[in-house]
């Protein structure tokens, strides 16, 4: 049984650790997410903050999550789940979105975020369409359809990061 103390132990140990570990591995502690590998929050926040996203032109932001997630954790498994957000994090990196998803992250529990290139209206609700069709299923049972919430904010001028979070959240 693990107590709040030992908890605390734990955490205290990894700092520890700290002291010994490459850049590589505090660049993958600091900007990687745990479960899938992919770029998390605070790598995107990270690409804001420095300039790299100003230097991709306008953009539009897009922040979406899984619908009835919890309900997979509990009817499958975290395995299936875990699989499922990795799913979601393979799509946002393949090849034939490259030209339009700039900066993608995996925010936190089903959330994910995206700086995507700026279109119409309709390009964009296409492309997105398209995007969540390919992960419309989840892995190793494909009978279970997974369903996505979405919202894109566009950006036409520059904004403070905080308030363009808040405008694809509300767009959603």
């Amino acid at each position: 049984m693990e107590t709040s103390n030992s908890k605390k132990l734990t955490i205290a140990i990894d700092y520890e650790k700290m002291d010994s570990m490459t850049k590589e591995e505090l660049f993958e502690l600091a900007y990687k997410d745990e479960i899938t590998g992919y770029n998390n929050w605070n790598w995107l926040l990270e690409k804001i903050h420095t300039g790299k996203a100003a230097k991709v032109g306008n953009f539009s932001f897009m922040h979406f999550d899984l619908k009835k997630f919890k309900m997979i954790n509990e009817i499958y498994s975290h395995e299936f789940a875990d699989e499922a957000l990795r799913q979601v994090c393979r799509a946002l990196e393949a090849e034939e979105n490259k030209d339009w998803i700039y900066f993608a992250c995996r925010c936190d529990n089903d959330n994910f975020a995206a700086l995507i290139k700026e279109m119409s209206e309709e390009e964009t609700e296409k492309r997105v369409m398209k995007l969540f069709d390919s992960i419309s299923h989840l892995p190793g049972d494909p009978s279970y359809h997974l369903y996505y919430r979405c919202g894109v904010a566009m950006v036409e001028k520059e904004v403070e990061f905080a308030i363009l979070a808040d405008m694809g959240k509300m767009a959603q």
